[in-house]
């Protein structure tokens, strides 16, 4: 079976079908029945495109579209040896993947918002390094459980406010120290020593309880006061020398 290659113009596109018209000004304008493009993809040419048509031996017009040909209305926006490039638009630019194998280094760029979405499981393994540069705002919905492990060392720079809001409990551990935090307590368990310094510090609560085999407070001013009486100022009477003293005054 003979077949006829043939140069001509999109006329008419039958989108839902994915086949074209197309139209020979060479043989006084005929245009040819709907025919498929020869691709398993979906990208439609633009009417007026030029594009190569295979004619099979059985019909005139039956036949394929195989593509649309490089010319000078119509030119690759790069190439050079080991390039790759898949434009998605029909302007040159807006979405299209690309691979250089000289690198090798690929590349997807859109101009346009971008969505991914997987029924089922995804894993990435990246054994280099990763950057990862967002302009805008980020938003991340975990409905399951979330695990991290970062194997050598983390830092993380705020530039503005930090917010960390947990409906259960939180649990810090570095090391011999467990921070916990729950609903209602805050618990500091320390294999060494807790120690807090500012110029000024301030416990407040209905009960403040100190408890410890040895218990050394230090000041060079100051007073301590229990039930009105003060530490440093309090008085004590006796009727007598060497006889008990009263209470605090």
């Amino acid at each position: 079976m003979s077949a006829e290659i043939r140069v001509g113009k999109v006329s008419s596109i039958d989108y839902p079908s994915g086949m074209v018209r197309v139209t020979y000004p060479d043989m006084d304008d005929d245009v040819t029945r709907l025919i498929p493009l020869f691709s398993s993809e979906y990208a439609m040419p633009p009417v007026g495109a030029l594009v190569a048509v295979v004619h099979l031996s059985n019909g005139a017009e039956a036949g394929v579209v195989l593509g649309r040909p490089w010319s000078a209305k119509l030119t690759p926006p790069e190439g050079f040896e080991g390039l790759y490039r898949k434009d998605f638009d029909l302007t040159p630019g807006q979405c299209y993947f690309r691979y250089d194998a000289a690198g090798p280094e690929s590349l997807f760029h859109n101009e346009g918002d971008s969505a991914v979405e997987i029924q089922g499981s995804q894993d990435t393994r990246i054994k280099g390094d990763r950057t990862e540069t967002i302009e805008g705002s980020t938003d991340t919905t975990v409905k399951g459980n979330c695990s991290e492990t970062v194997q050598g060392s983390q830092t993380t720079a705020i530039q503005g406010d930090a917010q960390i809001t947990v409906s259960g409990k939180l649990t810090l551990q570095v090391g011999g120290c467990t921070v916990q935090i729950d609903g209602s307590s805050v618990s500091v368990t320390a294999a060494s020593a807790v120690r807090l310094n500012a110029p000024t510090l301030s416990l407040e609560g209905t009960t403040v309880q100190i408890n410890g085999a040895t218990v050394n407070i230090i000041g060079g001013a100051g007073d301590c006061a229990i039930m009105g009486k003060s530490l440093v100022t309090h008085t004590h009477t006796s009727t007598a020398p060497g006889s008990p003293t009263t209470p605090p005054l």
